[in-house]
């Protein structure tokens, strides 16, 4: 197939080693996050990378060969959702049991979760909105957002937010998501000052404060970012602008006062509802405070 490519179209392809790709995914995790030692999980649509860092070191890797459309076909005639899910999270576990040097990563190493498939997601999306009238608030965790803000919008998203440090053009993608009859939003990382967000309060809808870094979930909850919600409804209500302040990132039963008593409107909890014993129960108790 590559032969017939190369012939075709007159150009040389070179597919890239385990190695290479390994050391793609790993540089691409240590110039754009600040975790000094690291489990990368890069789970795509036929594979699965696994890599292990310690600061400027490549240690491990490994490259098993499923990923998010392979185990989804793999399960697809199990009886429910639920069932699927036990099976590839079984299945999962199987393989990953299978790297010896698994068992020799450092305890305090964090999993970053990359990469993932767009198209699963697109697919997730359209297939939830069947089933409910809930705003769905899709936070978009890549470099170009505006290439990919009519296909999250297609798929039935309220609200759209992406990150002031994206490379897109802010106005060009609040305007395109704004067209699509989509709530625009912008998110700040934990290093980026909440005045980043000033020059477009009037054009948004809403504003994500980051409380962990993005990348992974089980974070602890960076408190000290609470004080970027005050300047930005102080800036807000100097001039006149509605606007909802939303946290993201370390968000429990043990943080989720603390957020709503800095002024946060919306709290985003990830952990604490889907390793809850009862998801239903653990969103109620975040729900009273």
């Amino acid at each position: 197939f590559l032969d017939e490519i190369q012939v075709t179209c007159n150009i040389s392809v070179r597919v890239l080693s385990e190695e290479e790709e390994a050391v793609l995914v790993y540089r691409g995790v240590i110039n754009t996050m600040d975790v000094p030692k690291g489990l990368i999980l890069e789970i795509g649509g036929g594979s699965t990378k696994i890599v292990y860092y310690n600061r400027r070191n490549l240690l491990n890797f490994a490259t098993l060969p499923f990923g998010a459309v392979t185990l989804t076909d793999l399960f697809a005639n199990d009886s429910s959702p639920e069932e699927a899910a036990k099976h590839i999270e079984e299945f999962f576990t199987d393989q990953l049991k299978k790297l010896p040097w698994l068992q020799e990563v450092d305890p305090e190493a964090q999993m970053i979760g990359v990469g993932g498939s767009f198209r699963n997601l697109f697919k997730i999306i359209k297939m939830v909105r069947k089933y409910t009238d809930k705003p769905f608030d899709v936070h978009l965790m890549i470099s170009d957002p505006l290439k990919y803000a009519d296909d999250f919008a297609d798929a039935g998203a309220d609200i759209i937010t992406f990150h002031v440090e994206c490379d897109s053009d802010i106005d060009k993608t609040i305007n395109k998501i704004r067209s699509r009859g989509v709530k625009p939003g912008l998110v700040i990382k934990p290093n980026t000052p909440a005045s980043a967000v000033f020059p477009y309060l009037d054009k948004i809808d809403l504003v994500l404060v980051m409380t962990v870094e993005p990348g992974f979930g089980g974070q602890s909850f960076m408190a000290d970012m609470l004080p970027k919600v005050k300047e930005i409804k102080d800036e807000c209500n100097r001039r006149g602008i509605e606007m909802l302040i939303e946290a993201d990132g370390g968000i429990g039963e043990a943080t989720i006062e603390q957020a709503a008593n800095a002024g946060i409107d919306v709290c985003v909890a990830g952990t604490a509802v889907f390793k809850a014993e009862n998801a239903k129960d653990a969103i109620a108790k975040l729900q009273s405070y």
